[in-house]
């Protein structure tokens, strides 16, 4: 549940104190956007760690959901939160973000080919850092 992701993300937080952290902006998988919201409950009581948002690859392409990410700003901004432009050092080459996007065997059946090429691209990455303040 919930309230326990974001405990163990809290005590976890706590023990190795991290500079930043990744959170899901949580598009479409639910597991997402529940691990999105119990990080952010955590991160929102440690100001000592930069809460970076990023993109989740392939949602943020979907042809039948093409409002996902500007709706996930939203949300977050309706929690108060300030989404600012965070830049993002790519990968060298596509071979390396394609070796990658396979450790993921998973997902990767969810990709047709326009999605697949629109995920290893390597400018498709985007973060935010949150700011509460």
């Amino acid at each position: 549940d919930e309230v326990g992701v974001e405990a163990s993300v809290a005590a976890l937080l706590d023990e190795i104190h991290p500079a930043y952290c990744l959170v899901p902006l949580g598009l479409l998988h639910p597991d997402h956007q529940g691990t999105g919201r119990a990080a952010r409950a955590a991160l929102r009581r440690r100001p000592d760690c930069a809460a970076l948002v990023y993109r989740d690859l392939p949602y943020a392409f979907m042809r039948d959901h093409p409002d996902l990410e500007a709706d996930g700003i939203r949300r977050l901004g309706a929690e108060g939160i300030k989404l600012v432009e965070f830049p993002v050092a790519a990968p060298l080459t596509s071979a390396a973000k394609r070796d990658a996007v396979r450790c993921y065997q998973t997902q990767l059946r969810l990709l047709g080919r326009r999605l697949w090429k629109k995920t290893l691209a390597v400018d498709s990455e985007r973060l935010w850092r949150m700011d509460w303040s």
